[in-house]
């Protein structure tokens, strides 16, 4: 059964001339006739709509499972609990991730736009429509340096011995070493080590007096980032990593020429591609010698661990940062949704399957990490790592180990190139659709050179990561860029939608493209259990709030300043954009004028008046005929716009 056929119109007769395309028609007389959506092309050509059925799906699987679900989830997992984590894992899932994710895709598919004019249905807070574009922006500068490290190492893959196996090059210092100093047993003055290596009295002591770095750490430190002592000395910019950058930024531009016509073909590739890498590494790592401790150090349940309220805070952070709500990537992608495409369904599949892959991922890390541990005699919890120094440290020293290490090095770096990348698309895509949709009359006709311009500047503010100092600069902003901004957008979003613009208009909007109200689940979710959730986020994740450091290095309190301006810079929009709405946009007492501002605008509903045409009392018409799209007050001429005002 047709979706409209679950909508209040009666049916006409049969199309006389045969056609497939069946006719509906209100009871109220102005609204006219509606036709069934013809699936072959574009339902919104202005704008364009996602060409097959499962883009959307895999642009938001691909976008929410990142880097972090293999570098982050499996070191939280093991750190708060083992399995036992998965139980605030789940509830924060279903409480917190899957509800933001369904608002989001429910809130731009039926506004048909992105995270900017889609702030219509409250004009008082479009800012936070502004907020989230700028930190997608800034996020999206330095999370394609992620990309640019791993083209490096996966150009340095292909050879016949990784150059970070051994300590015989010419970026090795004196504190390289490939033995470990950490257990063993004396005897006759002789240190032997678990994996039979001896050494004398003389050289033990020479070792102890040094602090020891592995091969694959100085690969990082030394050979690729070159790094100085802090942030007080970026550095030069390191022109190899340059050159990756650039690589990375033409990479995201040729993926994303043509918005969701170009990402929605690569998706099928780079969102499926790392399940099949996992599977692969998962079965090999199965089959290495210490596997099954790393394993059961990762699964095995520690109860105890429920009792810290830290422990139900990081769920709820990996939880939050790991889907990706607020960002505006998964309100864009549902804008390229077919009116009536039910993304609800999406929503909960996406959610579920984003955590299972964590899970999934964890498996086969945590083989690779008690390989590793068994090799060098240390104990996992030694060995085990999160972010970069998993990825670019823990990770590669396993592989090196392993027999054919370049093949293994290569398959890994490039999985993490699908993975960073579309995540990369999700953001991007978010930025340039909210720019142009705010701002059609302008960017629309010239979006392609708009997108390139867009690449060349965050090509450019990304060098700053690519100094011998980046990697400080790089961990300031990624612990401080998002946090604040992110959790006020989310907030803001719950408590506009469910009671500012109300539950019943809202549930109308999804009844309109879906044929159903919501359920009261999502109900008392989206209305008191997220946004409390969202809350106890906030206060959980600063509460934990500490010093920062980095490999030793201790940022000064003028860098915890500048983290901080990166941080409230976004949020700013807010209250900027609020009084100015406020003093130059509205008219009428302070009473009058913010009654102006906190109703929906007279443009805000779907963005198509066929569909307006559904619920017409509530959206009249905004063209000359039932295909206009209007997504400008300036598109509207001044008549009309007194009309809707």
């Amino acid at each position: 059964m047709s979706v409209l056929d679950k909508l209040p119109f009666r049916k006409k007769k049969e199309n006389p001339e045969g056609q497939d395309n069946v006719a509906y028609v209100s009871s109220n007389p102005n609204v006219p006739a509606l036709v069934e959506d013809d699936e072959s092309g574009d339902e919104n050509p202005e704008r364009g709509n996602w060409t097959g059925k499962l883009d959307f799906l895999l642009s938001c699987l691909g976008y929410a499972v990142g880097l972090g679900n293999l570098w982050r989830f499996p070191y939280l997992c093991f750190k708060n609990g083992g399995g036992a984590f998965l139980l605030p894992y789940c509830i924060m899932l279903l409480l917190c991730g899957v509800p933001l994710f369904a608002l989001e895709c429910c809130w731009g598919q039926f506004s048909s736009c992105g995270p900017i004019p889609a702030w219509r249905v409250m004009p008082l807070l479009k800012g936070a429509g502004y907020c989230a574009v700028m930190i997608s922006f800034f996020v999206s500068i330095y999370y394609n340096v992620i990309i640019t490290w791993v083209l490096f190492y996966l150009f340095s893959s292909f050879t016949s011995t990784l150059p970070w196996s051994n300590c015989n090059n010419y970026w090795n210092t004196d504190k390289c070493s490939q033995l470990n100093v950490v257990t063993g047993n004396w005897s006759d003055g002789t240190f032997s080590f678990p994996n039979g290596t001896s050494i004398d009295n003389d050289t033990y002591v020479t070792l102890t007096n040094k602090t020891l770095r592995t091969p694959s750490n100085e690969y990082f430190m030394e050979r690729m980032l070159q790094v100085t002592d802090g942030m007080d000395d970026m550095g030069h910019i390191n022109w190899e990593l340059a050159l990756c950058l650039l690589l990375g930024w033409i990479i995201v531009y040729l993926c994303i020429l043509k918005g969701i016509k170009t990402s929605g073909r690569v998706v099928y590739f780079t969102a499926t591609f790392p399940y099949l890498v996992l599977t692969i590494l998962l079965i090999r790592g199965a089959t290495l010698e210490g596997s099954l401790d790393g394993v059961k150090f990762y699964v095995i349940p520690d109860f105890s661990r429920l009792a810290d309220y830290s422990v139900w805070g990081q769920a709820a952070v990996q939880i939050f940062y790991s889907l990706g709500p607020g960002w505006g990537g998964l309100l864009t992608f549902a804008s390229y949704n077919r009116f009536h495409h039910n993304c609800l369904k999406d929503a909960v599949i996406v959610s579920v399957a984003n955590s299972l892959t964590s899970v999934y991922a964890g498996f086969a890390i945590f083989c690779i990490i008690g390989f590793l541990s068994h090799h060098l005699g240390v104990p996992v919890e030694d060995v085990a790592a999160s972010g970069p120094s998993l990825a670019f440290e823990a990770y590669p020293e396993a592989i090196a180990r392993l027999p054919g290490a370049p093949f293994w090095s290569i398959i890994f770096f490039f999985m993490l190139i699908t993975l960073g990348l579309d995540s990369q698309f999700g953001m991007m895509e978010g930025v340039i659709s909210a720019l142009v949709d705010e701002y059609p009359q302008y960017l629309r006709k010239w979006k392609i050179f708009f997108t390139l311009g867009l690449c060349v500047l965050c090509y450019f503010c990304g060098l700053v990561f690519i100094t011998q100092g980046g990697i400080y600069m790089f961990t300031l902003i990624d612990n401080y860029v998002a946090g604040v901004g992110l959790l006020i957008v989310t907030f803001l979003e719950c408590i506009t939608m469910m009671w500012i613009y109300g539950w019943d208009n809202f549930s109308r909007d999804v009844e309109m493209m879906m044929g159903h109200k919501p359920n009261i689940i999502w109900r008392i979710l989206w209305q008191f259990v997220t946004p409390t959730a969202i809350l106890f986020v906030f206060f959980a994740y600063y509460l934990g709030w500490g010093d920062m450091e980095y490999n030793g290095y201790v940022y000064p309190p003028w860098a915890h300043s500048l983290g901080w301006i990166s941080c409230l810079f976004p949020v700013v929009f807010l209250p900027m954009y609020a009084v100015m709405q406020f003093a130059f946009y509205t008219e009428g007492t302070v009473l009058e004028r913010l009654k102006s501002l906190v109703r929906p605008a007279y443009n805000w509903g779907p963005s198509l008046d066929r569909f307006r045409a559904l619920d017409s009392e509530r959206y009249p018409p905004l063209g000359n005929g039932p295909d206009d799209v209007v997504t400008h007050p300036d598109d509207l001429s001044p008549k009309r716009q007194e009309t809707y005002i």
